[in-house]
């Protein structure tokens, strides 16, 4: 198959770390691409991609104006919105550049910032939307406060998942919220595990060492992580045994 993966994150200042949506698309390219599978990422203009399958085709693709004419008035109103448009409008156009020196069999877009949303039809290939956390789910658990500023982004969200031929998510429980959320039927999400390369860990001595034990967090310091019940907790955690490390 000829598969396209989008990204739309940006690196840090350090250009060396990345979230969770490209750490999927990355790991998503090299397994499909290690199945023999033509693979395209592309990538928001500025992006350093790391730990690709050296043949993974890679793309950037840039901000391109809005040829409509309300495209003054939407800048205004949100700019925020305006300048993700213009975004989907140059991914729009770099997928259609592509097909025209090979067919797409399908692409597959996170929910994230709608950036789904200039991908009207007609287009020559399916569109896969993959939920991995919409703004409005990451609002309600950070206890965010919804501005109006919000609800227009959230509805920004919704109406670039219309684009969609299908869906795939990660877990049961955020494809059943998702499913009320924006009234998708359930049998419209398929549930599709993110994959993980353990080879790194595989190569780790699993000989057990008695004097510690240890607990890893890996995330950001924030509530939807579940960084707020850690904190609360870690004194009582490391009061159960004088072994326990906590990192």
């Amino acid at each position: 198959m000829n598969i396209a993966f989008v990204n739309p994150e940006y690196p840090s200042i350090s250009g060396q770390d990345q979230g969770g949506i490209a750490t999927y698309t990355y790991s998503m390219a090299n397994a499909c691409s290690q199945f023999e599978h033509r693979v395209h990422v592309l990538v928001k203009n500025g992006t350093k991609c790391i730990q690709l399958d050296s043949c993974v085709k890679v793309h950037e693709y840039y901000p391109e104006p809005l040829k409509n004419p309300g495209r003054w008035v939407k800048h205004f109103v949100n700019g925020d919105i305006y300048w993700e448009r213009c975004y989907s409008n140059g991914l729009r156009n770099k997928l259609l550049e592509i097909t025209l020196k090979e067919k797409l069999d399908i692409v597959e877009i996170p929910e994230y910032n709608g950036l789904a949303c200039e991908l009207v039809r007609p287009i020559p290939f399916p569109i896969v939307i993959h939920f991995h956390t919409p703004t409005i789910i990451v609002d309600f658990f950070n206890h965010k406060k919804t501005t109006y500023r919000q609800k227009q982004w959230h509805s920004f969200e919704k109406k670039a998942l219309s684009k969609a031929s299908a869906y795939r998510c990660p877990s049961i429980a955020l494809s059943d919220k998702l499913s009320k959320i924006y009234n998708i039927p359930n049998k419209r999400i398929s549930i599709i595990r993110h994959p993980f390369n353990t080879e790194s860990f595989d190569k780790i001595d699993k000989k057990h060492d008695s004097a510690n034990i240890d607990i890893l967090f890996v995330g950001r310091l924030e509530r939807r992580k579940g960084a707020e019940i850690l904190l609360t907790s870690i004194h009582d955690i490391l009061g159960i045994d004088s072994r326990i490390r906590f990192t």
